[in-house]
């Protein structure tokens, strides 16, 4: 994620801790909520009524991610599937060890009770060559 305070991120703030990268915002016809916690950098997004578009899923990875950062969507299997909503698509991205021990940091700061134990980060996406993308 990009580094706190998201500037970019902030203006666009309707609830959540300011300063944080963490909360609900609000991005054109779109409603995103980021969160960081399990290892995992994550935002779902919705629109009114129908799916978010490409391109709408992309301006928000832009304001919530970094340029160099690469971050997917999953299809997992249907044991797996929580689907609360029709119209959210997520956006996740592997914290680093790095990142995992800020966000633990940052939670035990809070007041907040770490849920997660001895945590490790599951790693960097791998990406596929250049020519399949």
């Amino acid at each position: 994620m990009r580094s706190e305070p998201n500037v970019r991120l902030e203006q666009l703030r309707i609830n959540g801790p300011v300063g944080t990268n963490c909360g609900d915002f609000r991005l054109g016809a779109v409603v995103f909520r980021v969160s960081d916690g399990a290892g995992w950098d994550h935002v779902s997004v919705s629109a009114r009524g129908r799916l978010p578009t490409w391109e709408e899923m992309d301006r928000v990875k832009r304001r919530v991610f970094g340029d160099d950062e690469v971050v997917m969507q999953l299809h997992i299997n249907d044991g797996r599937k929580v689907d609360l909503c029709q119209t959210c698509l997520h956006l996740w991205r592997p914290q680093t060890a790095e990142e995992l021990a800020a966000t633990r940091q940052r939670w035990e700061a809070s007041g907040e009770v770490w849920p997660y134990g001895s945590m490790a980060s599951v790693g960097a996406i791998p990406l596929p060559a250049r020519e399949l993308v």
